[in-house]
């Protein structure tokens, strides 16, 4: 019978010593080897390094992301803004909004229509003008086919012509923007459904994704309450419409949310734009009560006809009150009242149903 050195790895007949080193085979016992080559061949520390890579590059493609993003809210931000109130703030009286509030900003479009350069005066000209889409923040990047589908073809159309460019230049789109109480199941049915689109996006506070015959969907008996409802028309001339929905504190601050569109009406059969929400809400922060205000990305959809939008948003589930200082509730804030939004098991979501039938 053969056995091996331990410690020079010599073979040899079974005995006490190595014919070749001379070691005592029995009670030799090799040395321990170095920590480090302990922990290079360690497969927890092979794992972590693995892992840490791994996650490194999540971070950074994500912070990314982020960063593109937030750069296209900032220059969103940085154009006209036509702003209203909503039915039922208008309905509160003059009290709930002060005019010198909005005076400003309606003084700023105004300005800003008067500088609208006069629609061209011959066919091609107003071919080309119509068919420019609604400066819109990446709707090409959310469908590579866009760029092709926006630029005019050079071979003659009858849609080429001086009155499809008129059409389309005229095409009216009205808007019915729902603000719901959506069953926690009803919502999970609706996400699942519009992630199928390849459109949702999911930015965490912020969840959007287009949807199907909302308007038939919005019933109590599909788990969906609408807390307010608020009506927009838009067109080439009113493209890009902002508008506030909730209450004002004692001191005249907002608490709501705030909603900004941006639509193409230009091209037919489609639907192309971007939504933006802003937050405000009050938090009880070390004692005090403060208003914390969250904005979205920018949220683009490039949809059919009969197709509407619906975002989730995460808001508190009972806000903090100094006092009386909060008005109401009333609209969007009667939500903070439900038994069924307290213990989560529904949420707040934005519905957005557009009507083309309009003439």
């Amino acid at each position: 019978m053969l056995i091996n050195c331990p410690k020079c790895g010599f073979s040899q007949p079974k005995d006490q010593y190595c014919a070749s080193c001379g070691v005592d085979m029995l009670s030799y016992v090799p040395a321990a080897p170095p920590l480090w080559k302990q922990v290079l061949v360690n497969p927890v520390f092979l794992i972590a390094i693995t892992m840490s890579v791994v996650a490194g590059s999540v971070v950074y493609i994500r912070q990314g992301q982020r960063d593109e993003l937030a750069s296209r809210a900032r220059l969103l931000r940085s154009g006209p803004m036509m702003v209203d109130q909503s039915d039922n703030l208008a309905a509160s009286g003059p009290a709930a909004v002060p005019a010198q509030t909005a005076q400003p900003i309606v003084q700023e479009t105004a300005q800003a229509s008067a500088q609208t350069p006069a629609p061209p005066e011959h066919a091609s000209d107003a071919s080309a003008a119509s068919a420019a889409p609604v400066k819109m923040l990446a709707s090409a990047a959310m469908n590579p086919t866009t760029a092709a589908t926006a630029t005019p073809s050079a071979t003659p159309t009858p849609d080429a012509s001086a009155a499809g460019a008129a059409a389309r230049r005229d095409r009216v789109v009205n808007a019915v923007i729902y603000y719901t109480e959506v069953s926690r199941q009803a919502l999970d049915q609706m996400e699942e459904e519009s992630q199928g689109s390849g459109q949702f996006t999911d930015f965490g506070e912020f969840k959007a994704g287009p949807v199907a015959d909302i308007a038939k969907r919005l019933t109590r008996q599909n788990g969906v309450q609408v807390l307010q409802k608020v009506s927009r028309a838009f067109d080439a001339r009113n493209a890009q419409q902002q508008w506030f929905v909730g209450n004002k504190t004692a001191d005249n601050q907002d608490v709501g949310i705030t909603t900004l569109i941006v639509l193409d009406t230009s091209i037919p059969g489609r639907l192309r734009g971007e939504i933006e929400l802003l937050k405000s809400f009050p938090e009880q922060v070390q004692g005090d009560v403060t208003l914390r205000k969250s904005s979205s990305p920018a949220m683009n959809f490039d949809i059919p006809n009969k197709y509407g939008m619906m975002v989730h948003m995460a808001l508190p589930r009972q806000i903090a009150k100094d006092g009386e200082d909060l008005l109401g509730p009333e609209g969007i804030m009667r939500i903070f009242e439900s038994a069924a939004f307290k213990n989560q098991s529904s949420e707040f979501t934005l519905f957005i149903d557009f009507d083309t039938s309009a003439p």
